[in-house]
């Protein structure tokens, strides 16, 4: 969400716990990077906790597909990745623009 986000919740006494996604991800497969970066690492994580029924959400449609969009790709050697933000946009926004013509 952001920085200037987080600084907000704090300041109306949520606790917060900023994360920076783009770091390198430092969970190690044997000897080899299991994924590329945080952001990787952290929507792996989330997936497995869903299919092992450790997490739930709300039924929202929107969210649901939000967060169901995230596709995978081999990175180099064994690592996973995430599509990256930028095609992710990219494919969100070209149906869009197709529709306001």
């Amino acid at each position: 969400m952001g920085l200037g986000i987080a600084d907000r919740l704090n300041e109306l006494g949520y606790r917060v716990f900023p994360v920076d996604i783009r770091k390198t991800s430092e969970v190690l497969e044997g000897e080899v990077k299991k994924f590329n970066k945080l952001r990787d690492e952290i929507y792996w994580r989330m997936r497995k906790a869903f299919e092992e029924g450790r997490i739930a959400i709300p039924r929202d449609m929107i969210l649901m597909t939000q967060l169901s969009d995230v596709k995978w790709t081999p990175g180099s050697g064994t690592e996973i990745k995430g599509k990256s933000k930028k095609k992710i946009k990219a494919e969100v926004l070209r149906p869009l623009t197709k529709w306001m013509h």
